[in-house]
């Protein structure tokens, strides 16, 4: 820039007979010299969308809502559409733009003592001038002069395709924030003085990346709770002791009185209450009996929003793959935000869930039979409207196999003396599983045996959902469908897991028994510690699994999807086989979710499943679904497929 010089002259002229006042006495003179530039540049962020807490109850929030997808004024003080219209109009996105401007320093005041030349007698210094005698210089009006000549300001344009007029803003404070739609746009910073002045210009792109996650319990977060609260739980003399209450907790009874945990699913960040409940039980232990009261302090259910308690009845989770992936992308970059949603449900399938609406999970503290979980891909058309959805990430296909009806068949199976591995693997590929609901005395672990259409439906099933997709102009970049991931397989580096078989250090194996206690103790007389074999569990990954997989994969290439793969090989050496990852009571996940050690365990088992829910195990829906470390794999493996938009 050039450096400007300025020479001020400020006079000063009295009537006759005045006195000059005592500021203004003395002759001064002042040089006003623009000898330094103005530095100007500037940085730019966006709003963050994605992993807020709005509510402060330690739970990222899960809006789920058009104003939260739309950034409008009702959503956390958002933006709003442009024209006001977001049927017409695009979203807008605050973005904060934030200066850094060097001014020169103020010009130096010269009194007449500190410069060269004739100066005024002592003898005449502070008397007033006559009538024609020469104009004076004053130090006042030469500081004034050089504070008018050194005033600031600092003014900003954005200029693009995307706004009617030019915006010119003038700074009010630290940063200047303003509400723009997503496109790109220059930018320019100008900082003046009365001397000089700068500016700087770039270009700045604004990208909201709309990500969404549909589908079954694999992508609603299944299996890693928010939260577990545990009651205070006491008991009368002379059995409230440390020892006697331990004992309890170990037992069946103990962790599964009713309201002795609480298990907190997804927040939609509304604000709610909080209150104190309270329940004593009697029971007794062997010869002993007690009364036990509980204690604890839980979210004021009635206040739940219709959307919280969906979040309930549909299991979902932030630690879902999907969640973590874009919380991920959220934290990534300042350049970027990041609005997510998650319609998925615990238990949907194509037809119940996806395509058609569905209960949500019956054992439910919301479920109400008579209104049911709307479609998720009708929700999704009402929630982003026309909006560009920039990743659409599905996990279906699991319930429509019937894969849980298979593990629960495969408990009752023995050796094809009760259920037979031919029953299974017709009934998988059909999808009727009426004859096998029966003879397994209709165990839990499924959370549906009806309204199956079977693996050999399930190309056409895919069909109709990328129809569905384009029928409802659901306006999807990429769709990403996820692969399913084993849940049996081990690698040993050394044995030391006491139901594992002791195989050779390195070695690829099924471990010898896996989904402990999930069939009811002396149920149809079956030896419960034999559970699922691994003769049993090899059976059904080559029958069910891997066909499973193999037809995301055609779906994904005949659809033009993106398949997301990896998922089954990176969960072999972490499934239901691996170390423990720590003990169900110190459950208490939290983001972000650290890298898994080797050899730990990515999955549920039955008996860890059910302390962590509170239900007995072969009614707890977290059996055989990943902890946060699986969902964390997954989501890695998400973030190495998915193509965003660049910075």
């Amino acid at each position: 820039m050039r450096v400007i010089t300025i020479v001020l002259l400020a006079v000063i002229v009295l009537p006759a007979g005045a006195q000059t006042p005592s500021p203004l006495r003395g002759r001064v003179e002042t040089d006003i010299r623009g000898g330094d530039q103005i530095k100007a540049e500037f940085s730019w962020s966006m709003q963050e969308r994605y992993g807020l807490d709005r509510n402060k109850n330690g739970i990222v929030d899960l809006p789920n809502s058009f104003a939260y997808v739309h950034n409008l004024p009702e959503w956390s003080a958002g933006c709003g559409c442009t024209g006001g219209d977001c049927s017409t109009g695009s979203p807008t996105f605050m973005v904060h733009f934030h200066p850094r401007v060097s001014f020169p320093p103020p010009p130096p005041v010269k009194s007449e003592e500190q410069r060269p030349g004739p100066r005024t007698p002592p003898e005449l210094r502070g008397l007033p001038q006559l009538p024609g005698a020469p104009r004076i210089k004053t130090e006042g009006m030469a500081q004034f002069a050089a504070l008018l000549a050194q005033k600031r300001r600092v003014s900003w344009t954005i200029e693009g395709s995307h706004l009617a007029t030019p915006i010119h803003m003038e700074l009010t404070g630290d940063a200047t924030s303003a509400c723009l739609p997503e496109g790109e746009y220059t930018v320019t910073l100008t900082a003046s003085t009365a001397q000089a002045n700068e500016s700087v210009s770039q270009k700045v792109r604004v990208e909201d990346l709309l990500i969404v996650q549909l589908g079954d319990s694999y992508a609603s977060g299944e299996g890693t709770p928010e939260r577990r609260i545990v009651a205070t739980l006491t008991a009368d003399p002379p059995f409230n002791s440390s020892g006697f209450l331990e004992q309890l907790r170990n037992t069946a009874l103990g962790y599964h009185l009713p309201d002795y945990v609480h298990v907190l699913w997804a927040d939609d960040g509304q604000p709610h209450g909080w209150e104190t409940v309270e329940s004593s039980h009697s029971l007794s232990m062997g010869q002993l009996g007690a009364r036990v009261h509980l204690s604890a302090r839980v979210p004021k259910y009635s206040d739940f929003s219709a959307a919280h308690r969906n979040h309930y009845r549909a299991h979902r989770s932030s630690f879902s793959a999907g969640s973590q992936f874009a919380l991920g992308v959220e934290k990534a970059s300042q350049k970027t935000s990041v609005t997510f949603i998650n319609l998925a449900a615990s238990g949907a399938a194509t037809n119940d869930g996806l395509l058609g609406s569905y209960d949500g999970r019956r054992d439910e503290r919301f479920f109400d039979a008579t209104v049911r979980l709307q479609p998720q891909l009708l929700e999704l058309k009402a929630l982003v409207g026309t909006r560009k959805i920039d990743a659409l990430i599905i996990s279906i296909g699991g319930n429509d196999a019937g894969f849980a009806n298979a593990l629960s068949a495969l408990i009752a199976h023995e050796s094809d003396t009760f259920i037979s591995y031919d029953e299974i693997r017709s009934t998988v590929r059909s999808g009727n599983w009426a004859s096998i609901e029966n003879a397994s005395g209709l165990l839990g672990f499924a959370t549906k045996w009806s309204n199956i259409v079977g693996l050999d439906a399930l190309q056409n099933q895919y069909r109709i959902i990328k129809e569905t997709l384009e029928g409802l102009a659901i306006n999807a970049h990429k769709v990403y469908v996820m692969q399913y991931p084993q849940i049996g397989k081990k690698i040993f580096p050394k044995p030391q897991d006491p139901i594992a078989e002791q195989l050779v250090p390195g070695g690829l194996q099924y471990c010898l028994y896996v989904l402990d206690a999930v069939a009811p103790e002396g149920w149809g007389g079956i030896d419960t510690d034999s559970e699922i074999s691994r003769d049993e569990l090899k059976w059904a990954t080559t029958n069910v699994l891997n066909l499973l997989n193999e037809k995301l994969a055609l779906a994904a290439q005949q659809n033009g999807w993106t398949l997301v793969d990896g998922i089954l090989k990176d969960s072999e050496p972490h499934g239901l086989c691996a170390s423990d990852p720590y003990a169900p009571s110190l459950y208490n996940p939290t983001h972000p979710v650290a890298a898994g050690a080797e050899g730990m365990r990515w999955y549920r088992r039955g008996k860890e499943a059910a302390e962590i829910q509170n239900k007995v195990p072969h009614k707890s829906s977290l059996v055989a679904h990943p902890n946060e470390f699986g969902y964390r794999a997954m989501a890695e493996r998400l973030k190495q497929v998915v193509s965003l938009p660049e910075d």
